[in-house]
């Protein structure tokens, strides 16, 4: 019978899946900690009633069993915002999509375990930039209302490797 509450449990000889939950935990981390920073910036600067630069640059990369994005700004005003997106890898094929959520701890995507990706069809897409080809760039212009986004690459095992980042628009 398994503990409860914590304690150790004796296990018959055999073999055994460990599963660790720690880095899932730690991109939560991450991901919580960006978020704090980029809001806790945005109130001390109070939200402009129109941005001059309402482009955003975006890079894509892996390096060794790390990808991710880095994107010029973590939030932008509402209106049409320009994504310049790099896919900077050197032999991964990435995509970028921008995609909104209620909260930053439960995106409420579906899980394709199938695919190794999200369910796109329970993310609510808002624009993407499909599939790009290492050392390749798109610009996409997408309209946004106030609220909190999610920039994801949804390739296959991509996301689950951390591939995301949030995005406030006030």
């Amino acid at each position: 019978m398994p503990p409860r509450n914590g304690g150790w449990a004796a296990l018959e000889r055999g073999a055994y899946h460990l599963i660790n939950l720690g880095i899932y935990i730690m991109k939560m981390k991450r991901l919580v900690a960006t978020m704090v920073c980029a809001s806790g910036a945005a109130m001390l600067m109070g939200a402009p009633a129109a941005q001059a630069d309402s482009t955003i640059l975006a890079s894509m990369w892996d390096r060794g069993k790390s990808m991710g994005f880095t994107l010029s700004r973590a939030s932008a005003s509402a209106g049409k915002i320009t994504f310049q997106v790099t896919n900077d890898s050197a032999s991964i094929t990435h995509e970028l999509l921008v995609s909104p959520v209620k909260n930053f701890m439960n995106f409420g995507y579906k899980p394709d375990a199938a695919e190794a990706r999200v369910d796109e069809g329970s993310m609510n897409i808002i624009e993407e930039t499909h599939g790009m080809k290492p050392g390749t760039y798109k610009s996409i212009t997408v309209d946004l209302k106030p609220g909190k986004y999610i920039i994801v690459c949804n390739k296959p095992g991509h996301f689950s490797d951390g591939m995301f980042l949030p995005f406030v628009v006030y």
